[in-house]
């Protein structure tokens, strides 16, 4: 198991907003490896994430453009985002 050293929450803020964007873009840094590598627990984790980004890219391919406007819709009404 890794060990950490403490962090702040900006510095979590930051390392989990820049995991996502690699996600997001299909992208995997040589860092995001030695951590999965070091770390099997972040790796399952991780593993499970891109699992799951494929199960919602698979089913919105599925869908129409319509219908994925009024998902996303939802989405954003029940976060309260305008």
């Amino acid at each position: 198991m890794a060990k950490y050293k403490k962090v702040n929450e900006g510095v979590v803020d930051n390392f989990l907003s820049r995991m996502f964007s690699y996600i997001a873009k299909d992208r995997h840094s040589a860092a995001m490896q030695d951590l999965m590598d070091k770390d099997p627990e972040f790796a399952k984790s991780y593993k499970e994430i891109l699992k799951n980004k494929k199960k919602i890219e698979k089913r919105f391919k599925k869908m129409n453009q319509k219908q994925i406007d009024k998902e996303v819709q939802a989405v954003y009404d029940k976060l309260g985002v305008k």
